[in-house]
């Protein structure tokens, strides 16, 4: 049986910013199809979005992040979750690195850590542990 799908634009508008919006109705689709294009497009989609990430973290005496460091509340799962809610801004597309050095009993926010002159922190009070 032939499916005669159809792809319909209910909308397309050009914003200010120069970005494209689009609403499109797609009919016909056999159960399934529709998360299956779903997915697709969302992978296309955020596969081109641009940013900057914390991407890996190493931690001197650590060997996997279900560990504890001895003196700190938080364990590395915690601290690994917090660092992924640091928002940075940038222009560079290479790698780059960032050191963070604590010692002693402290709260330790975004804003500690030594970053590269191009690197911005958008949320400098960004609790880590």
């Amino acid at each position: 049986m032939i499916n005669n799908i159809s792809i319909k634009c209910l909308k397309s508008d050009k914003i200010e910013s120069g970005a494209c919006h689009g609403q499109f109705l797609i009919n016909a689709l056999k159960p399934g199809q529709g998360i299956t294009i779903g997915n697709q497009l969302r992978r296309v989609l955020l596969n081109d979005l641009g940013g900057v990430a914390i991407t890996a973290v190493r931690i001197a005496g650590i060997s996997h992040e279900f560990s504890t460091i001895p003196g700190v509340r938080e364990d590395i799962l915690e601290i690994l979750l917090n660092l992924k809610g640091i928002v940075l801004r940038s222009d560079e597309k290479a790698s780059q690195f960032g050191r963070l050095k604590i010692q002693g009993p402290t709260v330790v926010t975004a804003d500690l850590i030594q970053l590269p002159s191009n690197l911005e922190l958008v949320n400098p009070n960004h609790y880590i542990m």
